[in-house]
């Protein structure tokens, strides 16, 4: 899979994520926006991000990726993470069952 189109649209996404931030704020629209962007995640949308391709690779979990969207969920109403870029700490992933 060719995934050359993927950092333009991602930056395209985050942009227009901001854009709508501003617009809500000035409206007093009370409604808050995130741009979550994670790094390297274990997944099954290719073959390149499956377990078996990542093993000697640190990476994050998709429960990693849930628990980023479950805290910017539970911020009280003044507080608003804009963008939220997840990257591995550097040590080895272990998956996780919540």
């Amino acid at each position: 899979m060719n995934f050359n189109i993927y950092p333009a649209t991602k930056y395209g996404v985050t942009a227009l994520t901001e854009s709508f931030r501003q617009d809500f704020i000035n409206e007093k629209s009370g409604i808050k926006i995130t741009s979550i962007s994670p790094g390297t995640v274990q997944t099954e949308i290719t073959p390149d991000y499956s377990a078996e391709s990542l093993k000697n690779i640190p990476h994050l979990m998709p429960v990693d990726i849930s628990n980023a969207v479950l805290y910017t969920l539970g911020t009280p109403p003044n507080v608003n993470f804009n963008l939220a870029k997840c990257r591995i700490s550097g040590k080895t992933s272990v998956s996780t069952s919540y």
